[in-house]
């Protein structure tokens, strides 16, 4: 196998350049939002409807709950996912906010999407295990738009061995790193499927034969849900043409943390099984993209090396709509975790560290 990293047709790197109009960067206000939950939470989602922003803390692992806030911190909607979890026998991986009022859930490990209102209701499901024989499971994010369902997908092999030898890690991740990684229901409330499995070429374009890549991957949705892919082995973000084909790849530069982590090799985890976890924490790497849609900028965070017991330091890059560097700022890793944050209107909130597992306290950044 060859690292296919020049395809033609597909490929284009667009050197960023690092001006930023009128010294704009992103700088921090004296705003705080503060959210009362009333439970420690998991995952954040966050849907924009009519202008408006809906923020939704979960705990999906020990309570089953997941509570809704408007822009101002003000709750809006309660689901308690415990009666329908009992019911099916299940428990879920994610959801995704369809509006304030209705979720679409994932169920770990089944491939079954569960459409739920804020009654506890169940308004639909659709059952997708049949991709489960082929290794293919569905996984976080999800997006469900105009009855067209997307989910990123993991690929977790089939027969696979009670014990692990390099010949068979070897074709495990041969297979893995050419499998799709996106999967597509045209039709998703219809009983029919219209399935399509799309992202083949991303894997082989960073990781080559004898190779692995089991760190973080990412999609952004943004501009009328166009799709952008992110992962912690490259340093670019990828764009896909309406056929969910593979369009730009976007090189960023940091000006702090040089973005060099690398997919390990097979032979060196065989020997040392913390070797991946070790140099995930000594290299830089894309650790997230989100999307301003009001200001149609891309705010792009970059993880630094970890040094002793210290938080990992971070940095936000502001790109353009085309994904070309604007500015880039650092991030006191002292006093907030950039891993969490979010984009209303107004601008940028970024997590606050915060003892308080109950509430979540966020201050806004602007882009000025």
């Amino acid at each position: 196998m060859k690292n296919r990293f020049f395809i033609p047709g597909f490929m284009l790197f667009i050197a960023a350049a690092c001006t930023s109009p009128a010294g704009k960067t992103l700088r921090e206000t004296n705003q705080e939002l503060v959210f009362d939950i009333g439970f420690p939470t998991g995952r954040k989602e966050q849907f924009t409807d009519h202008n408006k922003t809906y923020i939704a803390f979960s705990d999906l692992v020990t309570r089953q709950k997941i509570r809704v806030f408007d822009e101002t911190g003000l709750p809006v909607s309660d689901f308690d996912l415990n009666q329908i979890a009992t019911e099916k026998q299940t428990s879920f991986e994610g959801f995704a906010l369809i509006n304030k009022q209705t979720v679409a859930l994932l169920e770990k490990y089944r491939n079954i999407i569960d459409l739920v209102d804020a009654n506890g209701t169940l308004l639909h499901t659709k059952d997708y295990s049949s991709y489960l024989l082929d290794g293919i499971e569905m996984r976080i994010p999800i997006l469900l738009q105009k009855n067209r369902l997307i989910t990123s997908i993991d690929y977790r092999g089939t027969n696979n061995p009670d014990r692990w030898t390099l010949q068979t890690l070897t074709g495990y991740y041969s297979k893995r790193h050419h499998s799709p990684c996106i999967f597509i229901d045209q039709s998703f409330t219809d009983s029919t499927q219209h399935v399509l499995l799309k992202g083949e070429k991303l894997y082989p374009r960073f990781t080559k034969e004898g190779e692995m890549a089991i760190g973080m991957t990412g999609f952004c949705f943004a501009k009328k849900k166009q799709l952008f892919f992110f992962s912690t082995h490259t340093d670019s973000v990828y764009t896909f043409d309406s056929d969910m084909e593979i369009k730009t790849a976007i090189r960023i530069r940091s000006d702090y943390f040089p973005i060099n982590l690398r997919p390990t090799s097979l032979a060196k985890e065989m020997k040392n099984g913390n070797l991946h976890n070790e140099e995930t924490k000594e290299k830089s790497c894309i650790a997230d993209l989100k999307y301003d849609e009001y200001k149609q900028l891309f705010y792009c965070l970059i993880k630094g090396p970890k040094v002793g017991d210290n938080p990992s330091p971070t940095s936000f890059i502001i790109l353009d709509k085309n994904l070309h560097k604007l500015s880039e700022v650092k991030i006191d890793n002292s006093k907030y975790w950039s891993f969490s944050s979010f984009v209303t209107k107004v601008g940028l909130y970024i997590e606050n560290i915060n003892k308080d597992l109950n509430s979540k306290k966020y201050t806004l950044f602007k882009y000025e």
